[in-house]
């Protein structure tokens, strides 16, 4: 299974059920999970809204075929989506994933020596 929620800011105006069907299906086909046009290699998913400012997508993890989609970098895919929602309705602009924050942090905790202590319970 694979599970993303996603959500309007609080100040931004609440989209309608029409508007976050097109959220839904342009986010489906970034991630690969459901590309436009080619209904034969499409995961079964569904979108939920349960609540005015945001939606939850949900897809197995197996195509029609019997095959497994790429769910490698999603993240970076979502954000994409995001971003494009961001601009076609007028929401606030989330942070860019510029995948540095990963790369940093793992380099200073290797040349600073970075070590987990024990923690008491």
């Amino acid at each position: 299974m694979w599970h993303c929620s996603v959500r309007a800011a609080p100040d931004d105006r609440i989209l309608s059920d029409d508007e976050w069907a097109q959220v839904a299906y342009d986010i489906m086909h970034r991630t690969g999970l459901a590309p436009y046009g080619q209904e034969d290699d499409v995961v079964r998913w569904i979108a939920v809204r349960h609540a005015p400012d945001h939606i939850h997508l949900v897809a197995m993890l197996a195509r029609q075929d019997g095959t497994r989609p790429q769910t490698w970098n999603d993240y970076y895919r979502l954000g994409e989506g995001c971003r494009a929602a961001e601009q076609r309705f007028g929401l606030r602009r989330t942070a860019p994933r510029d995948r540095t924050a990963g790369a940093i942090s793992t380099q200073r905790a290797a040349t600073t020596h970075v070590h987990d202590t024990a923690r008491s319970t």
